[in-house]
């Protein structure tokens, strides 16, 4: 069904990236590096023409092309040509394809590859055509390239294809001499295809080598929160406990992003997402770090089924003076979904920071406790700003408010701005006397 799913979502995915590039890129558009005219006359026309589409409108033909059977091979050195084509593009462009946050690393000059998360993206919907298999087996060899541009673009493309196959080449890479090479692998080793315990302990070896790269290692300590083994849970906590190093050695791309505490940040999310008690205590000390950062990636510890994870975050996170601090800890505790967490955030509700308030009403909608219809009821009536009210309202919605369930139905049809003159007039009428 999953795949299904994406081969439906496919062409609204990659005509946004198509959208973005054709809006950005300019005057430079990716398209094959092979001189069109060397398209064979004799292959079969619907083949021939996707091809030559590819120099048009890439993001529609490559999935075209990848979802065809054998007759499409032919198609293969074409897109592998894209992934040649090195110059950068706009970040606008590649905040456009919603997985280049997991695979693209930092870096000014290391903004490409668009065509390889577009390839890549489509490709894991169509896994199984034999095209797709021929271009994995190409990329894997693309990793041997000696232009690093190449062998990272060869990364993107097969850590968004997801395949498990492509495992081990990958695991490879966390050695390569390139730098952006390894951040990118050590993010993309967390995309859900290519999560695998063999991966564990390569990952670990990276996020303790005190010569690599903040960066790298910060993409290392993410993907293990995202494999949530129990071997990494000593690791992390020795980075999170971590002094800073005596001496700055970081290259300038990374000093603007990656220190130290984003590190050990980082760690302390991951451990929380692996939830092994025995990061119980470091966590807590984490908590009452003087780095708000700290303390907000602290609050993870929610997802630790133990009292005094929701004691802190229910006593002290949620009155923290950072709102960043106070927005995670209602995020968590919504997460853990635990009935004792109920009255504190119904206190929260009344937060002077409007996105305390939304986590605040997201979470109490994720527990689904009857107390919280009243106060939510009630924070829906006096929100101004109209996507909060409408948060508030999805939140009714899972608590089984027919008023809310209505209202937001209507905002569907209508959008935005008529909505909003709907809810002013009627909001009252339509909440009904639970707003009493």
């Amino acid at each position: 069904m999953q795949t299904h799913r994406q081969a439906r979502l496919l062409p609204v995915a990659l005509s946004l990236l198509c959208t973005a590039h054709a809006a950005h890129a300019q005057p430079h558009t990716v398209h094959p590096t092979i001189p069109k005219d060397q398209i064979a006359p004799e292959l079969p026309a619907d083949v021939k023409q996707h091809i030559e589409q590819l120099y048009v409108r890439p993001g529609k033909e490559i999935g075209a092309l990848l979802a065809m059977d054998r007759r499409a091979l032919p198609a293969l050195p074409f897109l592998r040509s894209m992934l040649h084509d090195t110059r950068a593009l706009p970040m606008a462009v590649c905040i456009a394809s919603s997985y280049a946050s997991r695979v693209r690393p930092a870096g000014n000059d290391t903004y490409g590859g668009w065509a390889a998360e577009m390839i890549g993206c489509a490709a894991r919907a169509y896994r199984a055509t034999p095209l797709t298999v021929a271009l994995r087996d190409a990329l894997v060899q693309s990793l041997h390239d000696k232009d690093a541009r190449r062998r990272l673009n060869a990364v993107r493309a097969l850590c968004e294809m997801s395949d498990p196959r492509a495992l081990e080449p990958l695991l490879a890479m966390l050695k390569d001499p390139d730098p952006r090479v390894r951040n990118c692998t050590a993010r993309g080793l967390g995309m859900q295809g290519l999560r695998h315990p063999r991966a564990v302990e390569p990952l670990i070896t990276v996020l303790t080598d005190p010569k690599e790269q903040l960066d790298v290692r910060s993409g290392a300590a993410g993907t293990l929160g995202d494999l949530e083994d129990p071997r990494a849970v000593d690791p992390l906590v020795a980075v999170l406990r971590s002094a800073p190093p005596q001496q700055d050695t970081e290259p300038a791309h990374s000093k603007t992003i990656y220190t130290h505490a984003w590190l050990r940040a980082r760690a302390a999310n991951a451990l929380g997402e692996i939830a092994d008690p025995r990061a119980l205590g470091p966590l807590l000390v984490a908590l009452k770090d003087p780095d708000p950062d700290m303390r907000a990636a602290a609050t993870s510890m929610g997802n630790i089924p133990h009292p005094r994870a929701l004691a802190a975050l229910a006593n002290d996170a949620l009155h923290d003076e950072s709102g960043q601090v106070r927005r995670m800890a209602a995020y968590w505790l919504g997460r853990a979904k635990n009935p004792q967490a109920v009255e504190p955030l119904i206190a929260a509700l009344h937060d002077p920071a409007d996105p305390v308030r939304t986590a605040a009403a997201t979470a109490l909608g994720a527990i689904n406790d009857q107390r919280a219809r009243r106060p939510l009821v009630k924070l829906a009536l006096r929100e101004k700003r109209l996507s909060q009210a409408r948060t508030t309202l999805r939140a009714l919605e899972q608590l089984g408010h027919h008023g809310a369930k209505h209202a937001l139905s209507r905002f569907r049809k209508m959008g935005g701005r008529k909505w909003r003159d709907w809810w002013q007039a009627y909001k009252q009428d339509i909440l009904g006397e639970s707003a009493m």
